[in-house]
């Protein structure tokens, strides 16, 4: 996860260029509930603080695990395919 490639000045290193990180698009993936190993993705624009989740081919549980939770929360938008009864 990128918090723990920040250094004290909020940047993320690639090669030789730092990138502050309130400029970036961070990426993070969860692995969603379902018998095949699929991911959901949830895109932070840090600039405007919209948070948009793709969560596909999810299969519906009873509840929510605590993960996808953490996952999901403050979403602005959430786009999820999800099936089974």
């Amino acid at each position: 996860m990128y918090q723990g490639s920040l250094g004290k000045e909020k940047q993320l290193t690639f090669g030789k260029r730092h990138f502050p990180v309130n400029e970036c698009l961070i990426i993070k993936m969860l692995k969603a509930e379902h018998p095949e190993y699929t991911v959901s993705y949830r895109f932070e624009e840090m600039p405007t603080e919209k948070v948009f989740v793709f969560l596909t081919d999810h299969e519906n549980t009873d509840g929510f695990p605590a993960k996808l939770l953490g996952h999901i929360k403050g979403a602005d938008l959430i786009i999820q395919d999800c099936q089974f009864s």
